[in-house]
């Protein structure tokens, strides 16, 4: 499958950018929204818990409430085009799709595979 020029040049940015953790203010920043993304609030974002706040992400870039992210809502999620995950290639991304995308960025910023993220791991990520 050939990759498009936003995830090939940075397979885990866009996830990280839509948990809000590479944010422009810096540390401070990122770490307000490293807790809002873990629910449970023990320092790390296991997998329900990303699930969850991807599911939240998807409704709230979904302006027009279609069920599907197409357009300028995914310029929201810094992606200006239909990533390859767009796999019934209807030029838009549903949830399922999305989740798949997301799920798979996941699985590459845990890179100890203890299947949580934590801060030290999205931080080397967002470099």
């Amino acid at each position: 499958m050939k990759m498009n020029m936003v995830t090939k040049r940075t397979p885990v940015f866009v996830v990280l950018t839509m948990l809000g953790l590479v944010a422009l203010s810096g540390a401070v920043m990122a770490k307000s929204y490293f807790v809002r993304a873990d629910a449970n609030g023990d320092g790390k974002i296991d997998y329900e818990e990303f699930r969850s706040h991807m599911v939240n992400t998807f409704y709230r870039a979904d302006h027009n409430r279609d069920g599907a992210l197409k357009g300028d809502e995914l310029k929201v999620l810094n992606a200006d085009r239909i990533p390859d995950t767009d796999r019934n290639g209807d030029g838009r991304l549903d949830l399922k799709e999305f989740l798949n995308s997301t799920s798979a960025d996941f699985r590459a910023a845990d890179k100890n595979r203890d299947h949580v993220l934590d801060p030290q791991e999205l931080g080397s990520t967002s470099r």
